[in-house]
């Protein structure tokens, strides 16, 4: 007898895709620290450690974005759609760097760009 069961949406797949294809990209040293709450434009914190092992106090803000495959300009860019301004302005209010890593989750590849760089 066939029921009738929850089904999982694309784009929460991708999101989970994007996370793992994050983490397998980041040195194992390096420290990924997940947020517990709601995602209001920042996925995690990452904590750069250095050679020695040692915590930097370096840390970014992440934003993660996930595509089936990147549709690349004929001049190599890529458009990412679908950010509010809103979020971008909450961006802004940081006072640490903020990057936005658009995963393809076809070719396993990740690219980021500053925040900074992007609003403007």
């Amino acid at each position: 007898m066939n029921k009738n069961l929850p089904k999982r949406a694309n784009q929460h797949i991708l999101e989970t895709a994007s996370f793992k294809l994050f983490v397998s990209k980041i040195p194992d040293s390096w420290v990924i620290r997940d947020l517990t709450e709601r995602d209001y434009g920042i996925d995690c914190y990452l904590e750069i450690v250095n050679a020695e092992n040692e915590l930097t106090g370096q840390v970014v803000l992440i934003q993660l974005k996930a595509t089936k495959n990147i549709k690349w300009t004929k001049e190599g860019t890529h458009n990412i759609r679908g950010i509010k301004k809103t979020t971008t302005n909450y961006w802004n209010n940081f006072k640490i760097p903020v990057f936005i890593f658009l995963a393809d989750i076809e070719e396993k590849e990740l690219y980021f760009v500053s925040v900074n760089h992007f609003i403007k």
